[in-house]
């Protein structure tokens, strides 16, 4: 069976296009990763200077109160509600 040259250049053609579009995709796929990769890393590059801000104001303030308050509201520090102390 003999495919006509015509015919045969119509698929190669049909062939590169649909190779050139899912290169395409895979291309923009990887930017839209990179771009989400460098979005992420700028955030945890913000979140750790701003931690270590908040450290160092921590560090050296003097007013308990004012440590305590940027500890659970800026740090996340969580107090149990309950402490049982085990007697020895």
């Amino acid at each position: 069976m003999k495919i006509p040259l015509d015919k045969l250049n119509t698929i190669l053609l049909l062939v590169v296009f649909i190779l050139i579009l899912l290169f395409q995709l895979l291309l923009s796929v990887n930017n839209e990763r990179n771009y989400s990769l460098l979005s992420v890393q700028n955030e945890l590059k913000r979140l750790s200077d701003d931690n270590k801000i908040l450290y160092l104001k921590i560090e050296t303030h003097n007013d308990l109160e004012e440590i305590e308050r940027v500890a659970i509201n800026k740090l996340g520090m969580i107090f149990p509600k309950k402490i049982i102390y085990i007697n020895e």
